[in-house]
């Protein structure tokens, strides 16, 4: 994942992730979600036109602050897929705009637990 925050590159992230239940409903597993904040939010899933890519329109307030994000990710493959994501958050005193590229690949199967 490489990603600028406004227009300032940040450290590249790369992790590994396993996934399995999460594969089953890949739309829901790809939505956006605010974490750590008391907001209302919707997430609105958003027309496109290729057939192999899903994005969406998440909206959140809270007291004091705004976020605005546009997800978009298309599966290149059953094993590789690329996303693209822009995050605008809002408060009295600032504002960020927060745009990251990612891809993902298969690699092998989950490590047994």
């Amino acid at each position: 994942m490489t990603s600028t925050t406004n227009g300032k590159s940040n450290p590249t992230e790369d992790t590994d992730q396993c996934l399995g239940e999460e594969l089953k409903d890949l739309t829901s597993y790809f939505a956006p979600q605010l974490e750590g904040a008391q907001a209302e939010c919707t997430n609105t899933p958003q027309p496109s036109q290729d057939p192999n890519q899903i994005a969406y329109r998440m909206q959140c307030r809270g007291a004091g602050f705004t976020v605005e994000a546009l997800t978009s990710v298309r599966f290149e493959d059953s094993r590789h897929f690329t996303l693209t994501m822009r995050i605008d958050s809002r408060t009295p005193q600032e504002s960020a705009v927060v745009v990251a590229n990612g891809e993902g690949q298969r690699t092998g199967a989950c490590p047994a637990h």
